[in-house]
């Protein structure tokens, strides 16, 4: 994949992720799915997955931090912590911590709170699905792209002589 598209496609997260734009979580990712859904038609198909597996974890962190500094202050952090589910201690260590929004993303509290369900609950799309999960959604994955993605029919059925000649 080319490293300009990457460089774009990064920059258009930054832009929807950024820490200052105030909406839900939920709504932020309404709009994250927009872009990824079509970004992922196109690129989807890379020779590449590792690449797309990488992407999905980035954009995830970027969500972290987002509600990170959502979150606020180091109470109200510590509260968040403990009602996704963290130990008392270990909530409140990344809760006092003065590291940076960034930092604290990938932080094992902060993944412990919120962990990739959590985001596929809320209708994260994956950027990097395999040939099998195609398949099972759509039939082939090149189908449509190499233009052969008509409605799919059944093989015509054949015609068995000896059962006319039987009628006869």
């Amino acid at each position: 994949m080319a490293p300009k598209a990457l460089d774009k496609f990064k920059a258009r997260v930054r832009d929807l992720t950024s820490r200052t734009r105030g909406i839900s979580l939920p709504q932020l990712i309404k709009e994250l799915k927009q872009y990824l859904i079509g970004w992922r038609g196109y690129f989807g198909f890379c020779q590449t997955p590792r690449v797309l597996t990488n992407l999905e974890a980035w954009i995830r962190r970027r969500l972290r931090m987002y509600l990170w500094r959502q979150w606020g202050n180091g109470h109200n952090r510590f509260k968040e912590l403990r009602r996704c589910g963290v130990p008392k201690f270990r909530a409140a260590i990344a809760a006092g911590s003065p590291t940076g929004f960034w930092r604290m993303s990938g932080h094992p509290a902060v993944q412990q709170a919120q962990r990739n369900h959590y985001f596929k609950s809320l209708g994260l799309p994956r950027l990097h699905l395999s040939a099998q999960a195609w398949s099972n959604r759509r039939g082939n994955p090149y189908a449509r792209w190499c233009g052969r993605g008509g409605a799919v029919r059944r093989p015509p059925t054949p015609i068995n002589p000896h059962q006319h000649a039987a009628k006869e």
